[in-house]
């Protein structure tokens, strides 16, 4: 019976990774139809906090139930993440660079959950690492059509981190059984309320309109589906992220979120003609055994 529960969470963050995988291609679409970076970030985010308020109204004081310095922290680095995983695109970054940077994100997991918060790291783990991270090689190529700036750069390794930083964090808040619906709220309050009042200020250090452009007139069929985003990844990804999280442990919480890349190179070969070459295939499939493997061993060994 524990073994099915193990396995349900484990499914729970394999789907969580599959939605995930449509957040840098949404983000991408909506910059396709004119939609400005500052737009990007705050508009979906911002349907989110509307929806969910009346819902975790009662039980905002349950989240900073944990020390001051733990709500600070995940405060800033929820502000500078989402900026950071999509900025890069509009700072000269090529598509997969950018997603090679951001999807470093279980190397800095390995490294703070094995550092400062004694996790194990076994054998296991280091092969499908290994195997996770060569078939994100293969499958970005991040060298082919490159296109950079180094502040993009430096904007694309701070996304990976705060993503590692966000699974930390989350996971620890869904253990204190803090409402799903609760953390969620509040990720997206963060993305979207501190840019809104910094808006004076980010116009100032980016006059470009793509970057700062901020307008909620936007045709309502293209709102339409900017809401069935918000839906989709803003709320139904994180839920069931924060569910799993109860008891899956955060080294392979950060692995099994490493099929972002291939639902989202997928995702370009479908819809944005992408050519579907010999590494996209090897390199997802490789990510896909890799994590196959990882969740079925865990779910058998289970006690």
């Amino acid at each position: 019976m524990k073994n099915s529960s193990i396995l349900t969470n484990y499914i729970y963050i394999t789907l969580s990774g599959i939605l995930f995988g449509m957040l840098i291609f949404g983000g991408g679409m909506m910059g396709k139809y004119g939609f400005s970076l500052l737009e990007v970030i705050i508009i979906p985010a911002l349907m989110v906090v509307v929806m969910l308020f009346w819902f975790v109204r009662k039980e905002i004081k349950s989240f900073y139930s944990v020390p001051l310095w733990v709500s600070i922290f995940y405060f800033a680095f929820n502000v500078i993440g989402h900026f950071s995983q999509y900025a890069p695109l509009f700072l000269g970054v090529s598509v997969s660079l950018t997603l090679f940077l951001l999807y470093s994100q279980p190397l800095w997991t390995i490294i703070i959950s094995t550092a400062f918060l004694k996790e194990k790291f076994t054998k296991q783990d280091a092969v499908v690492t290994a195997a996770i991270v060569l078939g994100l090689v293969f499958l970005l190529s991040p060298w082919e059509k490159m296109t950079y700036s180094v502040l993009g750069i430096i904007f694309g390794l701070i996304a990976g981190i705060e993503m590692s930083v966000w699974i930390l964090f989350s996971s620890n808040y869904s253990k204190k059984d803090i409402s799903p619906l609760t953390t969620t709220f509040f990720v997206n309050l963060y993305a979207s309320l501190p840019f809104i009042l910094a808006y004076p200020l980010i116009v100032m250090l980016f006059p470009n309109p793509e970057i700062s452009a901020l307008s909620f007139n936007k045709p309502p069929l293209v709102m339409f589906y900017v809401f069935i985003f918000a839906v989709v990844i803003c709320i139904g990804a994180r839920l069931l992220f924060c569910k799993a999280a109860q008891k899956v442990n955060n080294i392979h919480l950060g692995l099994i979120l490493l099929l972002e890349p291939v639902v989202g190179t997928s995702l370009d070969v479908i819809f944005l003609g992408t050519p579907f070459t010999w590494n996209i295939a090897f390199g997802g499939l490789l990510i896909l055994l890799a994590n196959a493997g990882l969740i079925i061993k865990n779910s058998r060994g289970a006690e």
